[in-house]
């Protein structure tokens, strides 16, 4: 079995900016007055337009109150990092009205290291994609939210109750199942933690939910689970709405040069799409590709599939049009009964040769 390392990880960290943020305007003073003892939840900002890597603050009242300052967000990405988390949270233990500044405390049980380091992950962050990007799916965005709230219960699970532990398999299962479908690194690195920290929980019946996320999460697992993998993909990449986004942007981008950069993707990949697509899923969930990049890569396969579509229902169209073209010029009442060769030599020019059935 595995060698569980948890270790126990604190932090002091500052969090600065209250003035600028809306959530507060006219009562900062009040806000940082009235903060100490209470709890800050600290989460990533990737979407943040000047800095991806920023860290907003959350306060007990669900406002956006500030961001973790610059020189703490080394520590505060390492905590993040190694607890496999999406948020923390951190008890504020000093504030400084005059400076408006506040520093909490986070402490969280971890798990070893991120897998993700002994990864080659530079190989698939260098990779240049300048196409358009679909919106994450409801189903990968629901998954974020779940790693939370397992997380903070299990945090609390010490004083559960038997309708607490109930509720918290019932949690777990559905994470279980929606997980197989989310084929990133970062994926692979939360489910690793999460089954060695069942391992550790006091309840036989973690334990046992333990042994079957290994089982499920194994290799075993995954390759029998991989037709529904790829049915669950197949179906996210050509649903009807992400067609309909991908349309908006038919004018904007050069499906040409996209198709270019897909075939640049490290390890072959977009090959592996067009010539055997259970072939790639099954190498997708061993290669540990950041989630980001993943979803940057399946949208330029979205984008081009989209356009593949979209030229074949143009060439059909022009085929009709010619053919209704060679009827106007023939004067032919009877096109059913005869058969047809049309060749387009240019947008209107039209060569049409007619055959009798009988002939």
């Amino acid at each position: 079995m595995e060698e569980k390392s948890f270790k126990k990880h604190g932090v002091s960290l500052n969090v600065v900016g209250f003035p600028y943020c809306s959530d507060l305007a006219g009562c900062v003073d009040e806000f940082l007055a009235g903060a100490l003892g209470h709890s800050l939840t600290i989460c990533p900002q990737p979407s943040n337009p000047a800095d991806k890597t920023a860290i907003r603050a959350f306060d007990w009242q669900g406002r956006h109150v500030g961001y973790v300052a610059h020189y703490c967000k080394p520590a505060a990405w390492a905590l993040l990092r190694g607890s496999g988390r999406s948020r923390l949270k951190g008890k504020v233990v000093k504030a400084d009205i005059e400076h408006h500044c506040l520093t909490i405390e986070c402490t969280v049980k971890t798990v070893g290291e991120p897998v993700a380091d002994i990864y080659a992950a530079d190989e698939f962050t260098s990779w240049q994609y300048g196409g358009p990007v679909m919106p994450l799916s409801d189903e990968l965005d629901r998954l974020e939210y779940m790693m939370g709230e397992i997380d903070e219960r299990l945090d609390g699970s010490d004083g559960w109750s038997e309708e607490d532990l109930t509720d918290f398999i019932a949690l777990s299962g559905r994470f279980s199942s929606l997980s197989q479908c989310d084929i990133s690194g970062e994926m692979s690195d939360y489910r690793r933690r999460l089954t060695l920290r069942l391992e550790d929980g006091r309840h036989g019946q973690l334990r046992a939910l333990a042994e079957e996320m290994r089982r499920s999460f194994g290799r075993s697992g995954r390759e029998a689970a991989s037709g529904s993998v790829l049915s669950y993909w197949t179906e996210v990449l050509m649903h009807s709405e992400g067609v309909a986004q991908m349309m908006v942007h038919r004018d904007e981008y050069d499906v040409d040069k996209v198709v270019r950069e897909l075939a640049m993707f490290p390890e072959s990949m977009y090959s592996e799409w067009c010539e055997n697509r259970s072939h790639f899923v099954s190498k997708m969930l061993y290669l540990h590709i950041p989630r980001e990049v993943l979803w940057r890569f399946l949208s330029g396969i979205v984008f081009v599939e989209t356009m593949k579509g979209r030229r074949s229902m143009e060439r059909h169209a022009a085929e009709q049009r010619a053919v209704e073209r060679a009827r106007e010029l023939t004067g032919d009442k009877n096109a059913s009964q005869e058969k047809r060769n049309i060749i387009l030599t240019g947008e209107h020019a039209v060569y049409y040769e007619k055959t009798k059935d009988n002939e």
